[in-house]
């Protein structure tokens, strides 16, 4: 029974069995980072509002902004020089510390100028987080893995900050402000001492080098100049997409941050309703990240995730330009502005963030590391400089009121609207190209070609050669075995021999290849409550000949349980056809289950058209029914 809860939850969260410690520490080590972010942003915040003027948010921008840029490049030289194990607990050590250090000074001094290096401190704490986390989870997960765990891991962060965030009213109660950063340096440690253990029990995965070939083509891309982002219109698109939505941020932030401070002139009565209010923004974007997100995308494709969050901004503070315009910025001008910053997170996190990564997807593979790296070193790093220096100059003119900044924000989404649809555009344009180009359509007609060859040989070689050809056959195409019945009787010599059950386990253990393969045949025969559980040792078997045999048999089998297990191996390229054969076979009682899986792999346009293909060999009304449903599927390729 423990097993089988075991099982489920496992399937629920979409992860195996060997994948669940690999999650685990992940998930782990983001709920502290998370709440340490939430206590310190909480703190350091509150405090900076309630000790300077507007016009000084502005400034922190710009500091910020370039203290970014200084470590990025300093992060970036020492990850060419060591491991990134060094530079991971190195960067999060020195994170720690400094955190540690200017709580310590500004407990003892209080000093002015503490708070304000405290408060833009939090991009550099933002920024280290994000490094050291996704840097960690590259290494963990392959590519296949981490469409599946990504969101899962980074949702142990999501926790943190709920918990955290509100925790801050009860917490006043008993303690000051500043002693939110206190506990944030405590979740901080935790999360320090999780990440040493991750270090402890992956070293091997987390220090893996890459081939020389690789880290010299990625130099050579490293060496690009910065005006390639202009080589071509994708790249230039590519610069303002990625530029755009941070510099829009940063205003809404300025603008919330602003009117905070109005509305809410006590430190004490800032924190709490600092604390509330993001508190609910996490809760809003758990929800969005775990019922919405994975739907709304699947339905309406890449366009709808580069427009949702302009368009959320756009509805709110064109609502709050006119309250203001009208009324003046009261409470009604406030409460569209916090609508604004409510969804600000949620939305870029639940959409913006996973759109904007697929745009990476027609980049060649040699150039898409350096590329993404340059993306956040540059225009993205920019772009709070640039908010900054505007920002700042704004807050000089005389009467220049948080309505003028909330217009001058909607000329910025309008072009960023704008920008957004270009670049999808020229996105599906190069994804067209790359789709039907010579070198990198899918094998598919190579495959019929064998097929055929083979046919051939079978129905015109002599019978001493036929065998030969007909056990070649059965290994590409077990199951189209049944087009040669008139052979059959030449296959005597392929088939297996008759085994007991308590012998195909004992063989399902053995060290021998051949063993193990035998095993794997033999379990088709019995049934699948009994052979369930080696089946799916089988099904992840290190060995080829012992995984095909293993796929051939949940082929024959056609049992559901299995199908999840199926589906894993048609994710990887070299078992791809063999589980095609397989789940053809098994034919319409798999429909659902690659129905669903099609919706999964939504940002892999080249597997969802070998699901096609599929469904159409297994043909059928059901099978007519789910091709129909896709002929208007956002993306047009498939």
């Amino acid at each position: 029974m423990i097993l089988e809860s075991k099982s489920t939850i496992l399937r629920l969260l979409n992860i195996e069995k060997s994948e669940v410690n690999f999650v685990l520490w992940p998930v782990v080590y983001s709920f502290f980072l998370g709440a340490a972010m939430a206590y310190f942003f909480t703190g350091s915040t509150s405090l900076f509002l309630s000790g300077f003027e507007r016009d000084m948010i502005p400034l922190s921008f710009i500091i910020a902004g370039i203290v970014v840029i200084g470590i990025g490049r300093i992060y970036s030289y020492l990850q060419q020089k060591y491991q990134f194990t060094y530079t991971a607990v190195g960067a999060l050590a020195f994170l720690l510390i400094s955190v540690a250090v200017l709580y310590a000074i500004f407990s003892a001094f209080h000093s002015i100028i503490l708070i304000f290096v405290l408060y833009a401190w939090n991009r550099i704490f933002a920024y280290i987080h994000n490094v050291v986390f996704w840097g960690m989870a590259g290494k963990l997960f392959s590519l296949q893995q981490a469409k599946r765990v990504f969101g899962l891991i980074s949702g142990g962060e999501v926790i943190g900050l709920i918990v955290a965030f509100f925790s801050v009213p009860v917490l006043l109660k008993f303690i000051n402000t500043e002693d939110l950063l206190f506990i944030s340096t405590i979740f901080l440690f935790a999360g320090f001492l999780v990440l040493l253990l991750i270090v402890k029990k992956f070293k091997v995965n987390l220090s893996q080098i890459k081939n020389k070939a690789v880290s010299k083509k990625q130099k050579e891309s490293n060496n690009i100049k910065k005006t390639g982002f202009f080589s071509n219109n994708y790249y230039k698109l590519f610069f303002f997409i990625a530029f755009l939505p941070v510099f829009a941020q940063f205003f809404v932030d300025f603008i919330f941050q602003a009117q905070a401070k109005v509305e809410f002139p006590q430190k004490e009565s800032l924190t709490a309703f600092v604390g509330v209010f993001f508190g609910i923004s996490a809760v809003v974007e758990f929800f969005l990240k775990t019922f919405l997100s994975g739907r709304l995308m699947n339905k309406y494709g890449m366009k709808f995730g580069l427009l949702a969050f302009p368009i959320v901004l756009a509805f709110s503070f064109a609502l709050a330009s006119v309250a203001g315009l009208f009324f003046g910025t009261v409470a009604l001008f406030f409460s569209f502005v916090t609508l604004g910053r409510l969804f600000t997170r949620a939305v870029r996190t639940s959409f913006n963030d996973p759109a904007t990564q697929i745009l990476y997807q027609p980049l060649p593979v040699d150039e898409r590391l350096s590329f993404q790296n340059r993306i956040e070193s540059g225009p993205k790093a920019y772009a709070g400089i640039a908010a900054g220096l505007i920002l700042y100059a704004f807050t000089k003119i005389p009467s220049f009121s948080l309505v003028y900044f909330s217009i001058f924000l909607l000329i910025v989404i309008f072009f960023w609207t704008k920008i957004a649809i270009e670049i999808y555009k020229e996105y599906k344009q190069i994804l067209q190209n790359v789709l039907s180009g010579e070198g990198e359509k899918e094998p598919t007609n190579k495959i019929e070609l064998v097929f055929n060859l083979l046919m051939e040989k079978i129905n015109s070689s002599a019978t001493e050669s036929k065998d030969s050809f007909l056990k070649l056959f059965a290994s590409i195409f077990p199951f189209r075995l049944a087009k040669l019945n008139k052979e059959k009787e030449n296959l005597n010599d392929f088939e297996s021999t008759s085994y007991k059950l308590r012998e195909l386990v004992d063989l399902s253990k053995s060290d021998k290849v051949s063993e193990r393969v035998i095993a794997a045949n033999g379990f088709a025969e019995h049934a699948i409550y009994k052979v369930e559980r080696l089946l799916t040792i089988l099904l992840k078997d290190e060995n080829y000949d012992v995984r095909c045999a293993a796929i051939i048999s949940v082929g024959k089998m056609k049992a559901s349980e299995l199908y999840p297990y199926l589906l894993n191996n048609f994710r990887i390229t070299e078992y791809r056809d063999i589980v095609a054969s397989a789940m053809i076979n098994i034919g319409h009682g798999i429909l659902y289950d690659l129905n669903l899986y099609f919706r999964k792999i939504e940002y892999e346009p080249r597997l969802q058209l070998k699901t096609i293909e599929i469904f159409e060999k297994i043909a059928g009304k059901k099978a007519i029914l789910i091709l129909r449903s896709k002929i208007n599927y956002p993306n047009k390729v498939v």
